[in-house]
């Protein structure tokens, strides 16, 4: 989740990006922590 261009390129040999595509990732949203910020976890 935090290395986007890699999901991107893992994606691309799946997707084909030439046609609108649509991810959603609502599911693991949630389970992402901002270790760049600090807060009350």
């Amino acid at each position: 989740m935090h290395d986007p261009a890699t999901i991107l390129e893992r994606a691309a040999a799946t997707l084909d990006f030439s046609r609108p595509v649509a991810v959603t990732m609502l599911g693991v949203i949630n389970f992402i922590i901002d270790t760049t910020r600090p807060g009350p976890w």
